[in-house]
């Protein structure tokens, strides 16, 4: 069963986004091998690649306001590589130990890096 907002379908029958227009400007379904992704983009990460977790590495070069979202499945381990940019004021990539989450993250700064919010 999709799921629909004012009758346009949001989530298709296979759990599939779709018809996402706003903040982001590209949207990236099923994912399951390593990626780098760029600003205003949403990626799914529907597979944890034989249990050796999906790499998503953020954009290069980021500027204040960059965002972006990774969404992950019933699965852990989705390794979020920093590319050379803070994260949380850390320089360390993230990895996402949850299931079925998404992480929305804003570049604020090179000091504090991409944040989540």
């Amino acid at each position: 069963m999709a799921l629909k907002i004012n009758g346009t379908s949001v989530i298709d029958d296979n759990k599939n986004l779709v018809n996402v227009v706003g903040i982001y400007t590209t949207v990236t379904n099923n994912q399951t091998t390593p990626k780098t992704i760029v600003n205003r983009e949403f990626v799914s990460v529907t597979e944890d690649n034989g249990g050796s977790g999906v790499t998503i590495t953020l954009p290069a070069s980021p500027v204040a306001g960059n965002e972006v979202a990774i969404q992950v499945g019933n699965f852990k381990n989705t390794v979020i590589a920093r590319n050379e940019s803070n994260i949380m004021g850390i320089a360390q990539d993230l990895t996402i130990d949850r299931v079925n989450i998404t992480v929305n993250l804003f570049f604020t700064d090179t000091t504090r890096g991409w944040r989540i919010v």
